[in-house]
């Protein structure tokens, strides 16, 4: 079967990676595509990369990398000025050549089923991938299978329209953590992330860090490699925002790693953040509520906090005590790449994929369509 996936990457890293690279602008769709792939990006999402292993014949397309889409419409015969029609043509156009049996759309505000509506071509199964604020804006009538690893946004996908939702989380190649482990540690703390409106935990977090007297008593780096703008009390630890393979290097240079979850109505304790440090094996020092269960389990697998204040007295303890922290480090990489690899996931999409065919299948067959509540409960 043809499984497509597509995915935008961010912005900057697109712009870093053509600046590091000058002739890649003029290389061939192809070529660009794969090269924003090796640089990284979204490194946790891109399970079409480990399709193949399960008989998948695998592609994977980038519509908001301006250049790549532009060389693809030269070879089309195509020249759009106007940059969004060049984004959605570009992602139908591709559609149409390939005609997916599997699409696979990890970027659903943009791709959404206004844009499916569109479509020429009708792949069997549609799969949209969201975990992230702005689920209740989005209209998932022309999705097949909604799949999150927020129970919340798998629950308002379905008020939202979506046929049938499925658990799924991010992962990553265990081959990541030899490309990293070599780093040296250069932090004694950081947070590598988004900080803005819908971020206001994260943002008294930071705020609380960089005040504490008590770190700064001890001595603690710092390092904040923020995406937006923040407080400018935050900016004297602030570094470049980092992409790719150098945010995976940034990681494993820290012997602490803080996460702070984004503020949404139903949080859960379920970030990228925390699968990516895990697997480079740095120590991570996450929010906990109290109420919601993390994925690793707390003080063996990773560490918790419930307030800013104790946020810095976990801080302390844990580069006070050494070998407990590398301890957990080690454990929570462990449990990770067993558990949580790419690999792992493509063999979990893989199951959802065939299941979904199935009761596609048999509600065909059968005198009258499975209903929406009835093919949530069986998986459909």
């Amino acid at each position: 079967m043809k499984f497509l996936q597509i995915d935008s990457f961010y912005p900057a890293y697109i712009q870093e990676m053509y600046a590091e690279n000058p002739a890649l602008a003029s290389a061939g769709f192809s070529t660009q595509v794969a090269t924003l792939l090796q640089g990284g990006c979204s490194l946790a999402h891109n399970v079409a990369l480990m399709m193949p292993k399960h008989g998948y014949q695998a592609s994977f397309n980038i519509p908001n990398a301006a250049n790549a889409q532009a060389q693809g419409l030269r070879l089309a015969g195509l020249a759009l000025s106007n940059p969004q029609a060049a984004f959605h043509e570009t992602v139908l156009r591709q559609i149409d050549s390939i005609k997916p049996d599997i699409l696979y759309l990890s970027d659903v505000l943009s791709l959404n089923s206004a844009f499916l509506r569109r479509l020429s071509w009708r792949p069997r199964l549609i799969i949209g991938w969201h975990a992230a604020p702005g689920v209740e804006q989005i209209d998932f009538s022309a999705f097949d299978v909604m799949v999150s690893s927020h129970a919340g946004c798998r629950e308002a996908a379905l008020r939202q329209g979506a046929a049938a939702v499925e658990p799924f989380a991010p992962g990553l190649p265990r081959d990541l953590a030899d490309q990293v482990k070599n780093e040296p540690k250069l932090y004694d703390v950081i947070f590598s992330g988004q900080i803005g409106e819908i971020h206001r935990k994260r943002t008294e977090h930071l705020l609380t860090l960089v005040r504490a007297e008590a770190l700064r008593k001890a001595g603690v780096s710092l390092g904040l490699f923020l995406v937006g703008k923040g407080p400018s009390e935050l900016a004297a630890y602030v570094r470049p925002p980092v992409w790719g393979l150098e945010m995976y290097r940034t990681l494993r240079r820290a012997r602490i790693v803080l996460n702070v979850h984004v503020d949404m109505a139903f949080g859960a304790p379920q970030n990228m953040r925390i699968f990516e440090t895990l697997a480079v094996g740095s120590f991570l020092l996450t929010d906990h509520d109290g109420v919601h269960t993390p994925p690793f389990m707390p003080d063996q697998e990773l560490g918790t906090f419930t307030s800013p204040d104790h946020m810095i007295e976990k801080i302390l303890h844990y580069l006070r005590h050494t070998d407990e922290r590398e301890t957990i480090a080690q454990a929570g990489q462990r449990r990770c790449l067993a558990e949580h690899s790419m690999e792992h996931r493509a063999a979990w999409l893989d199951d959802i994929i065939q299941r979904h065919l199935a009761c596609k299948t048999a509600s065909t067959s059968s005198l009258g369509p499975v209903s929406q509540e009835s093919s949530h409960r069986r998986g459909c």
